[in-house]
């Protein structure tokens, strides 16, 4: 009887359609405070973001009740941004483009399966141009 009862349970689990969490973060590596207004086709995407120096910020997070083990496109929802840098310059480096993003897929579960995609934009010294 327990066997049996160990069988149904196991079945029950593995037919369980997953999850999958996102995260998206903007990492400011500079020693100036940048502020960012992301937007997506042509509309702005939320507030005006401020990130501090040397700090990250969150800028979406969601989910999805399905197992996704493959890399989302981290720069999908954003085709371009407004972006002041704190005593002058210009970003060089393209948010809108998904190759500048970094991601990190975790498995946190088996049955049924779970995964964590953490996006991050990172803007460092040399990504500005004075």
């Amino acid at each position: 009887m327990n066997r049996l009862a160990i069988v149904a349970a196991l079945i029950i689990l593995a037919s369980c359609s997953g999850e999958t969490n996102y995260e998206s973060f903007i990492q400011n590596r500079t020693d100036r405070d940048i502020i960012i207004l992301l937007y997506n086709d042509g509309f702005p995407r939320g507030d005006t973001l401020r990130i501090s120096s040397n700090s990250t910020k969150s800028i979406s997070r969601g989910s999805s009740n399905q197992a996704e083990e493959e890399e989302p496109d981290c720069a999908e929802r954003i085709d371009s941004a407004f972006v002041e840098i704190d005593g002058g310059g210009t970003l060089e480096k393209d948010i809108s483009i998904s190759a500048n993003w970094q991601v990190e897929t975790d498995k946190t579960q088996n049955i049924p399966e779970k995964f964590d995609h953490k996006c991050t934009f990172s803007i460092n010294d040399s990504d500005i141009t004075e």
